[in-house]
């Protein structure tokens, strides 16, 4: 059974789509905007604790919203990686947002990951979002995946891990990030 009513549910689509204000909303959610992040966090917890997928239905949308803060990352963390909930390319996009060095592991597995309800997605969203999510990571770590994912039989991981790498060269935030996408593109003509 779910921890969310699906009024709640409802409401917070009907509040992402524009079908009610945010004034409406907040009269009717059991939140405030003093507490959506404390609402959200505790979503987050039920649904993973309960393998609840409603809560993370209901919460990722949120978090959204109202900014993905860090008090989230070790849950998105968690859920990247839970087969049981259909947001996982909405996680790994906010884990590309709050570029943490914790995420990289995960972001390794969810690039390569494969869940049903995504089977027939053949431009593979989710692991180009992991891509673009380990490339805003942008430690050496972070870009030592992105040469693994590189040289991956799939082509559409294997090019845009190689785009990514390229621009990481161009456009790194540092010395340290450019030089070693640079060491992952050489060490790839090497090994082609």
């Amino acid at each position: 059974m779910s921890y969310v009513p699906s009024r709640q549910t409802k409401l917070v689509f009907d509040l992402m789509h524009k079908k009610i204000s945010e004034e409406q909303f907040f009269k009717e959610f059991p939140a405030s905007k003093e507490n959506i992040k404390t609402v959200i966090l505790d979503l987050l917890k039920r649904g993973l604790r309960g393998k609840d997928p409603d809560p993370v239905h209901c919460a990722t949308p949120l978090a959204y919203r109202y900014g993905i803060s860090r008090e989230y990352l070790d849950l998105f963390n968690s859920l990247a990686l839970e087969p049981w909930h259909f947001r996982h390319e909405d996680i790994v996009f906010a884990l590309g947002k709050l570029k943490d060095p914790t995420s990289v592991e995960v972001l390794a597995k969810t690039a390569l990951a494969r869940h049903p309800y995504l089977e027939d997605d053949e431009f593979f969203v989710l692991g180009t979002k992991s891509i673009h999510a380990l490339e805003n990571i942008q430690t050496p770590e972070a870009i030592r995946v992105l040469g693994e994912l590189a040289m991956n039989e799939n082509e559409v991981l294997r090019t845009r891990a190689i785009e990514r790498l390229r621009n990481l060269v161009k456009n790194g935030e540092s010395e340290i990030a450019k030089s070693t996408a640079q060491a992952a593109l050489e060490s790839l003509n090497k090994n082609h």
